[in-house]
């Protein structure tokens, strides 16, 4: 006979930034240089959520610096920017609700490009800092960098979208 001694969660409930890691982040120059896009926050788990959960999405500056290290040891001239405070707003400072019985939470974030020198290359690096209850994700699930590849429309026979300026693709290096 089947016995229903299962408990109601498997699994420890973590809250991570859905696409977590090096993320390219594709977003063409518009016209006001003003983008806006959408990050998922998420809860792991087995269980519906039985409350609204809380959590908080900052800056992360020393994960860029790590990221850069790592990959490109001392070869600074490979090594990625960090987005400027002034080109970027994060909605709600940053802060977003999971509500009861969702999965995940949308965190809207606008980027002033008009601000940006196209000749770097930006990356926005964000983490998951704290939650109102269960876990923060490990730091791997928890963080992610944006690298910004802006594209811009370009007029000839074919409307297309190609790269502002094209760039060496370090990650293949």
């Amino acid at each position: 006979a089947c016995n229903n001694d299962l408990p109601d969660e498997l699994f420890v409930k973590r809250v991570v930034i859905a696409e977590n890691g090096f993320q390219d982040l594709r977003v063409e120059y518009p016209e006001d240089g003003t983008v806006n896009t959408q990050i998922t926050i998420s809860i792991s788990g087995t269980s519906v959520l039985s409350k609204d959960v809380e959590a908080q999405v900052k800056v992360c500056p020393d994960t860029l610096d790590d990221y850069n290290y790592e990959r490109f040891v001392q070869d600074t001239m490979l090594y990625y920017t960090l987005l400027p405070e002034d080109c970027y707003t994060l909605e709600n400072e940053g802060k977003v609700t999971i509500k009861k019985g969702d999965e995940y939470a949308l965190l809207s974030v606008q980027f002033d490009l008009s601000r940006l020198d196209m000749f770097k290359d930006y990356v926005l690096p964000l983490e998951v800092s704290s939650v109102s209850d269960y876990e923060v994700g490990e730091p791997k699930y928890r963080k992610a960098l944006f690298h910004l590849n802006i594209l811009n429309r370009c007029d000839s026979l074919n409307t297309c979208l190609q790269p502002v300026f094209p760039s060496y693709n370090r990650e293949q290096a």
